[in-house]
């Protein structure tokens, strides 16, 4: 059992080393919201791109997420299936 655990964490430590990695590399603009639209985390992209460091952003609102009534019906689902809990890749 010990040795289940040792090589769960040391899996658990890989895969959060390699997350960093690409969340720290990719060129694309990512970011980690809650679920009332402000920033709670970016990653470096926008600043490379944009200019914007990660303090002005944190506690900012999403611009779409401030306007709920701006945008479409497929989106707002969507919005609600992350606000349910489940995963996306669309947004």
């Amino acid at each position: 059992m010990r040795e289940l655990n040792e090589t769960l964490e040391q899996r658990v430590q890989a895969e959060t080393r390699e997350r960093l990695q690409i969340w720290n590399v990719s060129q694309d603009l990512l970011v980690i919201a809650g679920l009332d639209g402000t920033y709670l985390s970016v990653n470096p992209a926008w600043t490379a791109t944009l200019g914007w460091s990660e303090a002005d952003l944190l506690g900012q609102i999403v611009p779409m997420a401030a306007a709920p009534g701006r945008i479409g019906k497929e989106r707002a689902a969507e919005l609600d299936h992350l606000a349910s809990g489940h995963k996306t890749l669309r947004f």
